[in-house]
C-alpha cells in the first residue's frame, strides 16, 4: 500500500478544497449576476418604452428612435418588417440578452399586443467585456488565494509533522536491551504531540516493569531447572564408575547422561531465546547434519516399542552446517517426536534431500487447513484438537524466526503429514574456508 506524507495531503486537500469552494462561490454569483442583469435591462427597456410611447407621434410601422444604445422597432401585423434585423425577427416576447447583431451585443426586449409588435435593444457590448475582464481579475484572484492557501498550509502541515517526525525518529532510537527508555523531544510542542509522547513514555515504563520482572523470573527458573539438572548429571557420573555393571544397564545410564547434558544445554538456549535473541547465531559451531538426524532417531528409537511403527531413512545427502547444534537438534527432535505421537502404524521417514532441508514424513491422522493456519499463527491449541502441537513446534517456530530458517508444513486429512525444516541458510561452503554459514542464501 503506498503511502504520502501527511504534510503533502494536507496541503493538497485544502488547495482542492478552496478550488472547489471559489468554484461553487463563483457559480452562485454568475446565477445571480445573470438574474440581476435580467432585471435591470427588462425594468430599463420597459420604461424607456413607455416613455418612447407616451411620446405624441404617429403610430407607424418601422424604426421608432436610434440613438447611440438604445434602438425602437415598431412592426404592424400583415406589414412587412423593413429595416427590421434578422436575429429579431423570430423573437418571442419577452427579455432576450446577448443577442448578438453583427459584432456587438444587445439586450432585447419584444412586447407583442393585437395588431402590432415593438421591439426595444440595448447595446451591451462594452458591459459585457468589463464583465468578462472583471470574471477574469475574479478567476486569477481565486487561483491565487487558493495557491496561498495551499503555501499557508504545507508551512502549518510542517510543522504538525515535524513533531510527528522527531517523535518517530525519537522512538527508532529506541533499543530493546536498554533500560529506562524515555521518549524526550527539545523545542515546543503542540498540545497533541505532547500528549502522545506522554502516553508513549507511560507505556515504556510499563514494559521497562515488565521486562524487570521477566528477568528475575527467568533468572530464578534457570536456577531452579539446572539444580536438578545438576543432580542427574553427577549420579549419572558416579553410576558410570561403578564397576561390574552390565552392558544393557550401563547404555541405559549413558542415555541418561546424554539426556541430561542434551537438558542442560537446552536450558541455556532457551535463555538465550527469551532474553536476547540477537545473541542466538553466536553460539554457532560446524555440525554435520547426517550425524546429528541419526543421534535423534536413536534416542527417539524408544517412543516406537509399544507402536507397530518403524522409523526410516532416505536420501541423507551430506550437509555441513554453522549452527547452534543444541537448537539444531531441538528442532529435529521435536518434528520426529511429533510425527511418532500422532501416527499408529506404518513407517516415518527423515530424509536430507536436498542438502540442509531435513523432511518428516508420517502416516498419521493428518491436519486440516485450520490447524496448520494455527501453527504458522502460533496460536495456542484449542481444546480437543487431536494434533498435540504443545511447546515443541512452538519452539521450533521460534528459532527459525530467529535464524532464517523455514518450516513448512504439507497435510491432508487422514493421509499423514509432511514437515520440511529448511537450513540451507546454514549450510557452510564446499570450500571450508568460511567459519559462518552461508546468510546470503535464503529459503526457497
Amino acid at each position: 500500500m503506498s503511502r504520502r506524507p501527511l504534510r503533502r495531503r494536507i496541503a493538497l486537500g485544502l488547495f482542492l478544497y478552496s478550488l472547489c469552494l471559489g468554484g461553487a462561490v463563483m457559480g452562485l454569483g454568475y446565477l445571480v449576476n445573470e438574474q440581476v442583469e435580467q432585471l435591470v435591462w427588462e425594468s430599463l427597456l420597459n420604461e424607456e418604452l413607455e416613455h418612447l410611447l407616451d411620446r405624441p407621434h404617429p403610430r407607424e410601422a418601422g424604426v421608432l428612435v436610434e440613438s447611440g444604445t438604445l434602438w425602437a422597432y415598431r412592426q404592424v401585423d400583415g406589414h412587412p418588417a423593413i429595416g427590421l434585423p434578422a436575429p429579431l425577427q423570430a423573437l418571442g416576447p419577452g427579455l432576450h440578452d446577448e443577442i448578438r447583431i453583427a459584432d456587438r451585443q444587445y439586450a432585447v426586449l419584444v412586447r407583442s399586443s393585437p395588431g402590432e409588435r415593438l421591439v426595444m435593444s440595448i447595446d451591451i457590448t462594452d458591459l459585457e467585456a468589463a464583465e468578462l475582464s472583471l470574471t477574469g481579475g475574479v478567476l486569477a484572484a481565486a487561483a491565487a488565494i487558493a495557491a496561498v492557501l495551499a503555501v499557508l498550509a504545507w508551512w502549518l502541515a510542517g510543522r504538525l509533522a515535524g513533531s510527528i517526525t522527531r517523535l518517530a525518529d525519537r522512538i527508532d532510537t529506541l533499543r530493546p536491551d536498554q533500560d529506562g527508555h524515555r521518549v524526550e523531544l527539545e523545542g515546543p510542542l503542540d498540545d497533541e504531540t505532547a500528549r502522545i509522547v506522554g502516553a508513549l513514555n507511560g507505556l515504556l515504563a510499563r514494559v521497562d516493569g515488565y521486562l524487570a520482572r521477566e528477568r528475575i523470573f527467568l533468572s530464578l527458573a534457570s536456577h531452579e531447572l539446572r539444580t536438578p539438572v545438576a543432580v542427574i548429571s553427577g549420579a549419572t557420573s558416579l553410576a558410570l564408575q561403578q564397576g561390574g555393571l552390565p552392558d544393557a544397564q550401563r547404555k541405559l545410564i549413558q542415555r541418561v547422561a546424554r539426556a541430561s547434558r542434551d537438558m542442560e544445554q537446552l536450558i541455556r538456549m532457551l535463555l538465550v531465546l527469551a532474553k536476547a535473541p540477537e545473541r542466538v547465531k553466536a553460539t554457532g559451531s560446524e555440525l554435520d547434519l547426517v550425524a546429528l538426524v541419526q543421534d535423534v532417531i536413536e534416542d527417539h528409537g524408544h517412543l516406537t516399542a509399544q507402536k507397530a511403527l518403524q522409523v526410516e531413512t532416505a536420501a541423507l545427502q551430506p550437509s555441513q552446517l554453522f549452527a547452534p547444534a543444541q537448537l539444531v537438534q531441538v528442532a529435529i527432535a521435536n518434528l520426529l517426536r511429533n510425527a511418532i505421537e500422532q501416527s499408529d502404524a506404518g513407517t516415518v521417514r527423515v530424509s536430507i534431500d536436498p542438502p540442509g532441508v531435513v523432511t518428516v514424513e508420517d502416516p498419521g491422522h493428518g491436519l486440516s487447513p485450520e490447524e496448520i493456519s494455527r501453527i504458522y499463527a502460533s496460536r495456542a491449541r484449542a481444546p480437543g484438537e487431536r494434533y498435540a502441537r504443545g511447546i515443541g513446534l512452538e519452539l521450533i517456530r521460534r528459532i527459525c524466526e530467529h535464524l532464517g530458517w523455514a518450516l513448512h508444513v504439507q497435510s491432508t486429512g487422514g493421509r499423514g503429514t509432511t514437515m520440511v525444516l529448511d537450513l540451507r541458510c546454514a549450510l557452510l561452503e564446499k570450500d571450508g574456508d568460511r567459519e559462518h554459514g552461508n546468510q546470503d542464501q535464503r529459503p526457497a
